[in-house]
């Protein structure tokens, strides 16, 4: 069974900017406790116990945070730990800097920046489904959301596999001109922050490393290489409610709906 999870939190908030210059966007409040609390809780919650959370050196209050309100946790058999990235060079390499916490094991990532309402757990569906098909390179959490809105977010193609997994084959950039004729975009469907991912997604990482610049290292670029290099990139529908809160809409939507839940 999965165990681990990886939580990167090192992102500059460019969209937050002014005030995520001052205050880590994962500490925005969504109404008395801070978006970093629902994404560990979730992660714990989804049973799993061995959590690595990435962090710039500037953002040492997310680490207190945890440590005060999740404390009793970590010494009843929770383990954490803290990655530090030198600068917030893109999800890819966050991701790369756990690799000796994965220790070639199947793994979770879970992006603050997409909060469940409440009580859901969607990891537990992406484990139970990716429990179902062998040799997985990594399997996608997708969700429905409105039509315009998609011009925000990567589109990409999909095709049924089983009533619960799609195999993706490709992706389209949220500039590119062709992400209209998308299966996503037809679909309303966009890809969320949550990710099963086996070990072989490292070995793609370092390539990705030597070949590119940082500004090339994101999660996209990781699932194109691994669908060209023959891996499968699935991808499962999630029914939950979810709210992007790296986003002024989602984030306020976020508040409304938690406040009147």
């Amino acid at each position: 069974m999965i165990k681990k999870c990886i939580i990167p939190a090192a992102g500059k908030g460019s969209s937050w900017q002014p005030i995520s210059e001052f205050v880590p966007k994962e500490m925005f409040p969504l109404l008395n406790y801070p978006v970093i609390h629902y994404t560990f809780q979730e992660a714990f919650r989804s049973g799993l116990n061995q959590i690595a959370i990435v962090i710039t050196y500037d953002k040492e209050i997310i680490r207190n945070y945890l440590y005060r309100n999740f404390g009793d946790f970590m010494e009843q058999g929770l383990t954490v730990e803290f990655v530090y990235q030198e600068d917030a060079f893109g999800l890819g390499d966050a991701i790369l800097q756990c690799e000796h916490f994965v220790q070639g094991e199947p793994f979770v990532v879970l992006i603050p920046d997409d909060v469940f309402f409440f009580h859901c757990f969607p990891i537990v569906k992406l484990v139970d489904a990716y429990a179902q098909e062998e040799d997985i390179g990594s399997l996608l959490g997708l969700i429905s959301v409105e039509k315009d809105l998609l011009r925000y977010y990567t589109g990409f193609n999909l095709q049924k596999k089983s009533p619960q997994l799609y195999s993706i084959n490709k992706f389209y950039s949220k500039d590119d001109v062709d992400v209209k004729i998308s299966s996503s975009y037809k679909n309303s469907l966009r890809i969320v922050g949550r990710y099963v991912l086996s070990s072989i997604v490292f070995e793609y990482l370092h390539e990705i490393k030597n070949e590119f610049n940082e500004a090339d290292f994101s999660e996209i670029k990781l699932f194109e290489n691994m669908v060209i290099g023959g891996e499968k990139v699935l991808g499962t529908i999630l029914k939950d409610i979810c709210f992007d809160v790296g986003t002024l809409h989602g984030y306020v939507r976020a508040n409304d709906t938690f406040f009147y839940y």
